[in-house]
Order: C-alpha cells, then sequence, then structure tokens
C-alpha cells in the first residue's frame, strides 16, 4: 500500500537548531508555511467538518497539510509531556521550546485555531444558508464533495482491478451507510464522549465525515438539511 502524501505539501524542516542558538515563542514553528497561512487552511477543515457529507481530513489533503497534520499528532507523546514542567523554570525553559519545535506543536496550535474559528462560525451561518438558498448551497456541497473525489484519483499511483473493486465497495458502503436511519439516543455523557471519539477519528481519515456521522448518530439537528437531497 503507497503512503498518502500531499500533492502541494509545503517543506518542513526536520533538523533542530544548534544547541547555542535561544529559541522563543516567535521561532517555534518549522517550514515555510506562514502561521496564517496554517490558520486559514485550518478554517478550510473546520468548514468541511461543518458539512455532512465533506471530509475535514480530505480537505487536509486537498490544501497540502494532511501529512504534516498527522505527523504533528503522532509526536504528541510523553516526551513531549514531560518537557512541560520545564517551561516554568527559566534555566529550562529551552528544553520545552525544543520539545515544542521537534513536535511540531505549533502547526497544531495554528491548524486549531482556524478549525475551531471556522466550526463556531459556519455551525450557525450553514443551516441558515441551507433554508434560505438552497439551490446555491447544494451546488455548493456538491462541487466541494465532487472536488474531494478529484484530488485523491490524480494521486493513486497505480489504477488498476484491486483499486476499482476497492473502490466500488467502498461507493456501495457509503451509499449503505448515508441511507441509515437516524438514531434516536438520549445524550447521556458516555454516548457523547463515544461519538466525540468517533467524529474525530473521522475528521482524521479522508473521504470520511465526522459531521455527518454525527448527523447518523442524531447529535446533529436534521432539520436544515432534508433540502440537500429534495431540491
Amino acid at each position: 500500500m503507497s503512503e498518502i502524501t500531499d500533492s502541494n505539501d509545503y517543506d518542513v524542516e526536520q533538523s533542530s537548531p544548534s544547541p547555542s542558538q535561544p529559541l522563543g515563542f516567535s521561532n517555534l514553528l518549522t517550514g515555510n508555511m506562514p502561521w496564517w497561512g496554517i490558520t486559514v487552511r485550518g478554517m478550510g477543515m473546520g468548514v468541511a467538518d461543518v458539512v455532512p457529507g465533506v471530509s475535514g481530513g480530505t480537505m487536509a489533503l486537498i490544501l497540502g497539510i494532511y501529512s504534516r497534520f498527522i505527523g504533528a499528532l503522532s509526536k504528541i507523546n510523553l516526551d513531549l509531556l514531560k518537557a512541560v514542567p520545564s517551561l516554568l523554570k527559566s534555566s529550562q525553559r529551552q528544553i520545552f521550546f525544543r520539545a515544542v519545535r521537534d513536535a511540531d506543536l505549533m502547526f497544531l496550535v495554528c491548524l486549531g485555531a482556524g478549525i475551531v474559528t471556522a466550526i463556531g462560525s459556519f455551525a450557525k451561518i450553514i443551516p441558515w444558508l441551507i433554508e434560505n438558498y438552497p439551490a446555491q448551497m447544494n451546488g455548493f456541497f456538491f462541487g466541494m464533495i465532487i472536488g474531494s473525489i478529484v484530488l485523491p484519483f490524480k494521486m493513486m499511483e497505480k489504477r488498476g482491478p484491486g483499486q476499482f473493486v476497492t473502490f466500488l465497495i467502498a461507493t456501495v458502503f457509503a451509499f449503505w451507510f448515508s441511507n441509515l436511519p437516524l438514531l434516536a439516543t438520549a445524550a447521556s455523557h458516555p454516548f457523547l464522549f463515544v461519538c466525540g471519539a468517533i467524529a474525530i477519528c473521522a475528521m482524521l481519515l479522508p473521504g470520511v465525515s465526522g459531521s455527518f456521522l454525527l448527523l447518523v448518530l442524531g447529535l446533529l439537528p436534521a432539520s436544515p438539511l432534508p433540502s440537500l437531497s429534495s431540491s
């Protein structure tokens, strides 16, 4: 199985600065992508996460940050947590800064800021747009879904019978899953925890919509969404 790589990912510095070079909050971000560029891409992921049927992971792939996103998440470990107490001591603060830089944590901070901003903003705007401009929003959603299919297809290194069969199986499963009846389950705290974990996992997988999973699980209001299929 070939590794998923971004088509337009920015180069990320892999080597740390020399031990004699002091680090601060201003130079913790690695790579050539500015903080505002990462935040804007995070907003794109956040908008995708709000729309049922559109995957935030696929949006990250389209925007060229998926590999870096997954790589940064994989570096959040015990070594990073052990470096946190050093932030409280000025003589050991460089240990914390280097751990943050090595883990590419500032990338996740900028990306998370964009995701949270977009979800907080568009969670209220998109339902209103769906109700008042159903045709235009249908076209917008359809374009996002089609776009999220075209790029991964272009990135496939091999296109043969095996890939075609896999595509058919995934298409049948997606059609079956999208027609499941909405659950009417009481929103208990354990249930909300499990659903949140499922939605976050879906956010990491290109092609899987976390918001649609929440819709099927009965945690998203379905009232503004019938226009997507009825118009």
